[in-house]
């Protein structure tokens, strides 16, 4: 799955929520997610697309546009 471009991630953990920008993922198991899980916008990176090592899943519409508006009110 290697991609030849940068990436943008988030980290996502199973982790409790620790603050306001962290986003609850209402839809973990549609995701792939093995346990409830929350993304961390406050710790968004950069990456090249070549670190990536494999496909988890993927994000129900409903939390993408939550992480997405979250992200909107950091920067």
């Amino acid at each position: 799955m290697a991609l030849d471009v940068d990436v943008i991630i988030a980290p996502v953990t199973s982790q409790k929520s620790r603050n306001q920008f962290d986003v609850v993922l209402e839809y973990w198991k549609e995701a792939g997610l093995l346990k409830p899980s929350v993304v961390r916008t406050s710790k968004i990176a950069s990456i090249h697309g070549s670190e990536l090592k494999r496909h988890l899943g993927n994000l129900h519409n409903h939390d993408l546009e939550s992480v997405l508006n979250m992200c909107k009110r950091l920067f």
